[in-house]
């Protein structure tokens, strides 16, 4: 069979909740936090070049709150998920931010 060409499709949004919490606190000369788009960025980076896909897109649904699992009780859904502050802010730092 012949090499089938691999599509990467990244949830944008849970990456850059788990990179907020998984580097320390970074900020650039203003102030700004910026931790979660490093560890975003990085996340990506090494997906491409150990995957080698023919095409990528990363898909948001905002920065709300931490991602919930399928097939988590409505009870759970429904009480309110939102991000750090920090968190927050780095989303105008991030494509997935801007609207």
């Amino acid at each position: 069979m012949p090499d089938a060409l691999r599509l990467l499709l990244v949830d944008g949004s849970a990456s850059l909740y788990r990179a907020f919490f998984a580097l320390p606190a970074l900020t650039n000369s203003r102030g700004t936090p910026t931790n979660a788009v490093l560890g975003f960025a990085t996340i990506l980076l090494k997906l491409l070049r150990e995957e080698k896909p023919a095409a990528a897109a990363v898909v948001s649904t905002g920065l709300s709150g931490p991602p919930v699992p399928v097939g988590t009780s409505a009870k759970v859904k429904l009480r309110p998920r939102l991000s750090p502050p920090p968190l927050a802010r780095k989303s105008s730092l991030s494509p997935m931010g801007r609207r």
